[in-house]
């Protein structure tokens, strides 16, 4: 019982304060919107590199004059994400990790599940 309480503890915590919604449906649309307006538009386009402003936020170009904080989301975003999988050198991104920590964690709910279960048949073998 201590175990769980450890545990329902542990997950307020990691709820509280390490879950958070950074791009929430109005950050999203405002990056939508700075794509559509802004990261595609031709006065940001750079003739030199023949890129638009997206692609150069995109490929993580160190000559951004403008878009830092979209720069910012989208290394924040690749880098939970991961990259794609074209030699499955991406396999360990942000969502294998969370997947793992799950199985872990619901491994462990099993097995203090199955010891709540034997110690209950154990009082009740005693009171019969």
């Amino acid at each position: 019982m201590v175990a769980f309480m450890v545990q329902l503890v542990f997950c307020l915590l990691v709820n509280n304060s390490m879950v958070s919604n950074d791009l929430a449906t109005e950050s999203q649309n405002q990056l939508m919107e700075w794509r559509l307006f802004v990261g595609h538009n031709a006065k940001y386009y750079d003739e030199i590199s023949d890129t638009s402003l997206v692609a150069r936020v995109c490929d993580g170009t160190l000559t951004l004059s403008r878009a830092a904080s979209q720069a910012s989301a989208y290394d924040d975003m690749s880098g939970y994400l991961g990259e794609t999988l074209k030699d499955f050198t991406g396999a360990y991104d942000g969502r294998i990790l969370c997947l793992l920590c799950l199985l872990l964690w619901s491994f462990a709910i099993i097995q203090e599940l199955n010891s709540i279960r034997l110690f209950c048949n154990a009082l009740w073998s005693k009171t019969t």
